[in-house]
């Protein structure tokens, strides 16, 4: 059995049996083993319509119609089932179609071996609308605040701002608008680099999804600007040159550096002083670069370098002469005095570049002794040198004064003495005037009691001097009078030289038109023509009479005091006699001027019309009438200026 197995012919029926056995298993029904089942099968199959062969750049497809159909195939059930449905396809070919409606016929695609049996509905109907393309300007819209108080700037957009937007003719005179919107909130820094996509928008604000839109994205830039401040560049030093040695400049490259940062941080700055210069790394003149960080919670700083300038020379002494100690800090109620050294200077020894010292005097140094918490007494303060730049002391010793100090008593107000007698030396106070309706004790005298003068009543009148017979006042305004009056009998009190009005109802005053006898203010009876000589009516002028102010235009003083304007000063008014002649000639004389114009505008009319016979007559007899009327106004003229 081994053996025929084995052999080759055996090997070959075998095969034989085994492929006829599969041929009938796969063509011959199962349920019906006598029958040969049908190698075809039909089936209809639902295809999705699509254009081809359309121009996009020059037609839209607004109708397909309609968009599905069902197309029926037959073939081998292997063959149906093994394919897929995006294997059938039906199209329209829109090659070379114009715009408007029309009815095509569809076409299709099939798998292999698959029969085409139809194709329902074989038409459809399309319509293809033109396009058109228009150019518009991008904008770009942010939402959201940038961090602090910073603010966006406008944003700039690359490769350009502008867009080309390609629609139908009806429906791109609806676009209002194309670009994108961009998110900023909390950014501290600008926005660089962003793509964003660009779209269409009606004039509703609403998308058009169907715009075609070149380019489709563009970059943008959103500049965050930052507020900023100027601040003025302080350069410090650290370490020592060489002995020997001595700076003579330090010059920036700028002279003030700008600090960007929210502006709260900003108004906490008034100057830069967060660059130091290493001196100690210096051997000669050159430049020297150092680099500049942002104070503490600002943003950035420009420049972010500096170039510093450094100029060095040989090292100088010299000794400033009488340098001014100023003192500082004394509390209130307290007062000072230098006592050591007694001239309030001392000399000081600088050393320096020898450019430098050359322009140093004692008012470019400043020596501070500060006195603060010191009590009284008297203490060894130690000066605070305040030197200029690229200065400094020669020697290390603390310079040293001796100052005293001492409380300052409080003036203690002088207390009211008691009333003395009139003409008593040391008086302190005025007796009160007597009510004006009490009559004097002795109108007739005029002689009056020593008055008291000078400050605080001290001082007795003389009555030998001028005007030191009569009144008497205290108060502390001197009454005696270098020049009285020429009537010799005025009382007024003559302020001091420091500039004090006497007011009326105070001390030492007395009112004009009254005489001072015995320190009381007495009416003054009217002067008489006698005394009075030829002057006239009293003219009063402004200010108070009798303190010093000359009468402007008087020619003197009355008995009362009161300043006079004499008759041949005063300006003449006219009498109501002469001033009702004036105005009658006043009114003749308008009266005169009118008539003469009637005349001569009758003269003028009477020459032009003479010409005719009847006009004469009657100008004739005019100009008799007239002639008699300007004789008789110019007779009453004369009569009335002859009067």
């Amino acid at each position: 059995m081994d053996k025929w197995l084995g052999h080759p012919t055996s090997l070959k029926i075998i095969s034989v049996i085994i492929g006829l056995l599969l041929w009938a298993v796969v063509h011959f029904d199962t349920d019906s083993p006598n029958n040969v089942a049908s190698l075809l099968e039909t089936r209809d199959i639902p295809v999705k319509v699509t254009a081809e062969g359309l121009d996009d750049s020059l037609y839209e497809l607004r109708l397909l119609e309609p968009d599905n159909v069902r197309l029926t195939v037959r073939g081998n059930r292997a063959v149906l089932m093994a394919a897929s449905p995006d294997d059938y396809k039906a199209y329209v070919d829109l090659t070379d179609v114009g715009e408007g409606e029309h009815i095509l016929q569809l076409n299709y695609d099939l798998p292999g071996r698959v029969q085409f049996i139809e194709l329902s509905p074989s038409r459809v109907t399309v319509e293809l609308v033109p396009l058109q393309t228009s150019e518009y300007e991008i904008q770009i819209n942010t939402t959201g605040k940038p961090a602090y108080d910073y603010r966006a700037d406008t944003p700039i957009i690359k490769p350009g701002n502008r867009a080309f937007v390609t629609l139908p003719d009806d429906q791109l005179e609806l676009v209002g608008s194309v670009g994108a919107t961009l998110d900023i909130e909390g950014e501290e820094n600008s926005v660089t680099e962003k793509r964003v996509e660009l779209k269409a928008y009606d004039k509703n604000g609403e998308e058009m999804p169907n715009a075609v839109i070149n380019p489709a994205t563009v970059e943008v830039e959103v500049p965050i600007v930052k507020p900023y401040k100027l601040l003025p560049l302080q350069i410090g030093q650290a370490g020592s040159l060489p002995e020997g040695i001595s700076l003579l400049s330090l010059t920036p490259e700028v002279n003030e550096v700008t600090v960007y940062g929210p502006q709260a941080e900003l108004d906490k700055l008034t100057y830069y002083d967060d660059v130091v210069v290493n001196l100690g790394g210096i051997q000669q003149s050159g430049k020297i670069t150092v680099e500049l960080d942002p104070p503490p919670g600002t943003a950035g700083i420009s420049p972010q370098s500096l170039d510093i300038a450094v100029e060095i020379a040989a090292s100088d002494t010299r000794t400033v002469p009488e340098v001014p100690i100023r003192l500082s800090g004394l509390a209130d109620g307290l007062e000072a005095k230098i006592v050591e050294p007694a001239s309030q200077r001392v000399d000081i020894q600088v050393t320096g570049a020898p450019g430098v010292l050359a322009e140093l005097g004692a008012g470019d140094i400043q020596l501070i002794a500060d006195l603060n918490g010191q009590v009284p007494g008297t203490h060894e303060i130690p000066l605070d040198v305040q030197l200029p730049r690229y200065v400094r002391e020669a020697s290390g010793e603390t310079l040293t004064v001796r100052v005293e100090i001492t409380a300052v008593e409080e003036a203690s107000a002088p207390e009211s003495e008691e009333p003395g007698e009139e003409g008593t030396p040391g008086s302190g106070q005025e007796e009160p005037p007597p009510p004006d309706n009490e009559p004097p004790d002795n109108p007739d005298d005029t002689s009056g009691t020593p008055g008291t003068g000078g400050e605080n009543g001290g001082d007795t009148g003389n009555p030998d001097e001028p005007g030191g017979e009569q009144g008497s006042g205290t108060g502390g305004i001197r009454q005696e009078q270098e020049n009285p009056p020429p009537d010799g009998g005025n009382g007024a009190i003559e302020p001091e030289e420091t500039g004090t009005t006497p007011v009326p109802g105070e001390s030492g005053e007395v009112d004009p038109g009254t005489e001072g006898v015995g320190g009381i203010a007495e009416p003054v009876p009217p002067a008489s023509e006698e005394d009075s000589g030829s002057i006239g009516k009293p003219v009063f002028l402004p200010g108070l009479v009798g303190t010093g102010s000359p009468a402007i235009g008087s020619s003197g003083y009355g008995g009362s005091g009161i300043p006079f304007v004499s008759d041949s000063e005063r300006e003449p008014q006219p009498t109501p006699v002469a001033r009702a002649w004036a105005d009658k000639l006043a009114y003749g004389m308008f009266t005169a001027g009118v008539a003469a114009a009637a005349a001569a505008a009758a003269v003028l009319w009477g020459r032009a019309m003479s010409s005719h016979a009847p006009i004469r007559g009657f100008w004739r007899l005019w100009s008799r009438r007239s002639g008699r009327c300007v004789a008789a106004t110019t007779g009453l003229l004369g009569t009335h200026r002859r009067s």
